[in-house]
């Protein structure tokens, strides 16, 4: 009887220790605040953060961290909202149970490892307004599958994407400039890569040990210079990827400049895309009812590729409105220079 009350009264102590415990880490751990000019508050029922105001996000280190640094183990859903410009070095690196990213159309830059080591994530969509993402922003998200670039997107920073396992397609927006150092790096799930005319540089290693490309496509008419970077040094953009079994996809003439130039060489199998490469003014491209809607201000050749960069169809568009209605899934569009994403249900 005696051993019963002690044990009684052991865990009875016990848990008012545990909860005098909690009480004070939860007084401890403001729930809201100010980072620089912006306001933050995270709801600890929602595992929610809400950062507003107008500027951008304040650079941050392990000496110096963010005042929600310590809800990054348990914060589900992050909502940045409109008025925020910019989010500074490593905001949300290693946000472990991030798997919701809401970005606002004012946004114009990702910081330095902003979203590094966000195991959780799986998908993210890059506002418009985002012209640079930089070094390691997204790095080691291993469940990332899906990212949608912006148009006005012109930079990709050094291994900003790199060891994103599940990353399974790449497109490149019309205007993109750079790809930095590994940028794709370890992405070992990709499959399918497109890039546009306005590329100018490809830095080593951007592309390593993505064993599992299948297509790589590319709009730019005369071969680039990819085996020394711009300060004549020698690199290797696609180290440790079998390039004889990855099927090349050029524009249309440019097969034999492709097959003769130092690395394109490797690709055994070159082909020479349907679709030409057509400026346009302006052009929509989206889906709905099942079916691809395309209006365009002039004519245009069009290509319809799944994921894995296989054609399956290919047709010549007029001015105004077209409709063609495809089967279920996710299919990347080419209208002259100008590529999308859709999805069709």
């Amino acid at each position: 009887m005696t051993k019963s009350i002690t044990t009684v009264w052991l865990i009875a102590l016990l848990t008012g220790l545990m909860s005098m415990c909690a009480a004070t880490v939860q007084a401890q751990n403001p729930t809201s605040g100010t980072a620089g000019p912006l306001t933050w508050k995270y709801d600890t029922d929602m595992r929610i953060l809400t950062i507003s105001g107008k500027g951008e996000i304040p650079n941050y280190d392990w000496e110096h961290p963010a005042p929600w640094s310590d809800y990054y183990r348990e914060m589900r859903m992050l909502v940045i909202e409109e008025g925020i410009t910019g989010i500074g070095r490593e905001a949300f690196q290693s946000s472990w149970a991030l798997d919701s990213v809401t970005l606002p159309k004012s946004l114009t830059r990702i910081g330095m490892s902003s979203f590094s080591d966000c195991t959780k994530l799986t998908v993210v969509t890059i506002p418009n307004g985002v012209k640079r993402i930089g070094i390691a922003a997204f790095n080691r998200c291993k469940k990332l599958s899906l990212v949608t670039l912006p148009a006005g997107l012109q930079e990709i920073d050094n291994s900003a994407f790199g060891g994103c396992e599940n990353l399974s397609m790449v497109v490149f927006p019309d205007g993109m400039i750079r790809i930095g150092i590994y940028a794709f790096g370890y992405c070992s799930s990709l499959s399918f890569v497109m890039l546009p005319a306005s590329v100018i540089e490809i830095g080593s290693g951007a592309f390593s040990e993505c064993k599992n490309l299948k297509n790589f496509t590319i709009n730019i008419k005369t071969p680039p210079a990819i085996d020394k970077n711009i300060y004549g040094i020698e690199q290797n953009v696609f180290e440790g990827v079998s390039l004889a079994n990855v099927t090349l996809t050029v524009p249309k003439g440019s097969k034999a400049a492709y097959a003769a130039a130092p690395v394109w060489k490797e690709f055994k199998q070159i082909g020479e895309s349907t679709v030409a490469n057509v400026a346009l003014p302006e052009a929509r491209i989206y889906a709905a009812g099942g079916r691809l809607y395309l209006t365009l201000q002039t004519a245009a050749p069009v290509g319809v590729y799944t994921l894995n960069g296989v054609l399956v169809r290919t047709f010549s568009a007029p001015a105004g409105e077209t409709t063609v209605a495809l089967p279920q899934g996710v299919y990347i569009v080419r209208v002259g220079e100008r590529t999308e994403k859709v999805f069709i249900n």
